[in-house]
């Protein structure tokens, strides 16, 4: 069995192929802006994958930074020409193979239960922060998907900024993280401020009070959630213990008191989490109704 990884992103695509114990390879392409374009480079990714394999049987598992309705369409308002297609059925029938797909922050979260932090937790909650703040729950073992399959868009909170009512990830995301560290240099990145805050006290400032937005939505999440840990991942996690303990801090003061400890790191698998469910998602020999069941189909058995 030829097993494949894919997590398509707003700018870049990852993929890997899987031998059963460890990624044999990852290819790294930037993100099509054309369906016929998006298709093109699909099937170069399975092609460059499959060289020295053997095996003719394949499966694909494909994270997507958008929602996978029940009947297979799909929403990513990133890249809105796979919006309304039912993606699975139709890289399964241009590539000849068994394709699933889901959400690429549920499969981060997956992964993570699989061969990271989640490990052995049944209440989770996975923050993934960058355009946005998309994220996922692992609620009794199982991912909880709500009425409409769009549980964990925890971006969508609202919060107050000055007189005006915004969304959490207008505050908290690594996007509005970005655009505050233009402040300080206007060709300066979220991650470039995040290093920057240990020496710059311009930049320090601007990290305490996007790690306080950060910390006041993590706060609600927890008072409401009550789970045993949040993982957070995306790109400025990557330097997570900068600003991390302003974030404890805040849940600590602004949580409800049985989850103001509430255990708060890093994702362990980082920017592949999503590739590392994907995998997962695609070697396990389930259908999509016991797949949307639940994270325990990929406990270890």
């Amino acid at each position: 069995m030829k097993t494949f990884g894919l997590d398509i992103g707003g700018t870049k695509i990852l993929a890997g192929a899987w031998d059963g114990h460890t990624l044999r390879k990852v290819l790294r392409i930037s993100t099509p802006e054309t369906l016929p374009e998006f298709y093109n480079c699909i099937e170069q990714l399975v092609r460059n994958l499959s060289i020295g394999m053997t095996s003719s049987d394949v499966s694909i598992g494909v994270g997507i930074p958008g929602t996978v309705a029940t009947d297979g369409t799909c929403w990513v308002p990133h890249l809105p020409y796979l919006s309304g297609l039912p993606l699975a059925e139709a890289l399964s029938t241009r590539l000849a193979c068994v394709a699933r797909v889901d959400n690429d922050a549920a499969l981060a979260l997956v992964a993570e239960t699989w061969r990271g932090h989640a490990r052995g937790h049944h209440n989770v909650l996975l923050l993934a922060l960058g355009t946005g703040i998309g994220g996922a729950v692992l609620m009794h073992n199982d991912l909880y998907r709500g009425s409409h399959g769009t549980a964990g868009a925890f971006g969508w909170l609202r919060v107050q900024k000055g007189r005006e009512w915004v969304t959490w990830e207008d505050v908290a995301s690594g996007a509005a993280l970005a655009r505050m560290a233009r402040l300080v240099s206007p060709s300066m990145t979220a991650e470039e401020v995040v290093q920057a805050s240990r020496t710059d006290p311009a930049a320090q400032q601007l990290i305490i009070q996007w790690a306080t937005s950060l910390g006041m939505g993590i706060a609600s999440l927890v008072s409401i959630f009550d789970p045993e840990l949040v993982l957070i991942t995306g790109g400025v996690a990557a330097a997570a213990e900068v600003f991390l303990p302003i974030v404890r801090n805040v849940v600590q003061y602004h949580a409800s008191p049985s989850t103001r400890s509430t255990l708060i790191q890093s994702a362990m698998l980082g920017p592949m989490a999503p590739l590392w469910g994907a995998i997962r998602l695609a070697s396990e020999p389930i259908d999509k109704q016991h797949y949307l069941e639940g994270a325990k189909y990929y406990e270890d058995r």
